[in-house]
């Protein structure tokens, strides 16, 4: 859509429904999203009807449960969970290199939902063990295990600046860590479960996608301070 003159600009279609999670490339020019039935990713460059690429087992064989471009905008992570165990894990998060289609690797680990930091340091997932990991995203090595949340953690976030890490989940709780130290910040409670998070691009508000179907603005510095 474009947003200020509310008209459709490109109807995008896959092969079958459902469409699942989507993002915007870094620069905006594309568009990418899983489709859940047949494990593959989309990439649409904006306003085209035609796809410009497609993933085929895009997750390494798990559910597709999210993307997350890196800030280089050619390399994009796929998340989800592999819930028959089939490789033996809980499930994988795979990164690839847009213009080349090659899988640059794969973390065995389940997770919900996935995001790369600001400068493309740090990746994080919200793992399906109700913890949160943050991980090199050159080397692959863990840095942080983060607990805390007691049920389902549906989304990850960084603020613009990267110097914190938001999650939020079934618990009805929005956790906030700082990403140098890993260092347990807060936690509020909410009258929802939390099923997806956003910043604004000056970082000024924290938006709160809920399950039972509103969405909070919020005043993150008030967020941290209260």
């Amino acid at each position: 859509w474009n947003v200020s003159e509310g008209r459709v600009v490109a109807s995008l279609e896959a092969t079958k429904p459902p469409v699942g999670f989507l993002t915007f490339s870094p620069n905006s020019k594309y568009l990418a999203h899983t489709s859940p039935t047949d494990g593959l990713v989309w990439l649409w460059k904006v306003g085209m009807a035609e796809a410009e690429l497609l993933l085929v087992e895009a997750a390494d064989g798990c559910t597709l449960e999210s993307l997350s471009f890196h800030p280089d905008g050619r390399r994009i992570a796929v998340g989800g969970v592999d819930y028959l165990s089939t490789g033996k894990r809980d499930g994988a998060v795979c990164v690839w290199d847009i213009p080349t289609k090659d899988k640059l690797y794969t973390i065995d680990v389940g997770v919900n939902a996935v995001a790369f930091d600001p400068q493309g340091k740090y990746l994080a997932g919200a793992g399906f063990d109700d913890a949160v990991y943050v991980w090199d995203a050159e080397t692959q090595e863990t840095i942080f295990v983060l607990g805390g949340h007691q049920e389902k953690i549906h989304a990850v976030a960084f603020n613009p600046d990267g110097s914190y890490i938001v999650s939020g989940g079934d618990d009805c709780t929005i956790r906030v860590w700082d990403v140098l130290s890993g260092r347990f910040l807060v936690a509020r409670e909410f009258d929802s479960p939390v099923h997806s998070l956003a910043f604004s691009p000056d970082g000024w508000h924290l938006f709160c996608g809920n399950g039972n179907t509103t969405c909070y603005q919020i005043e993150f510095k008030r967020l941290l301070e209260d």
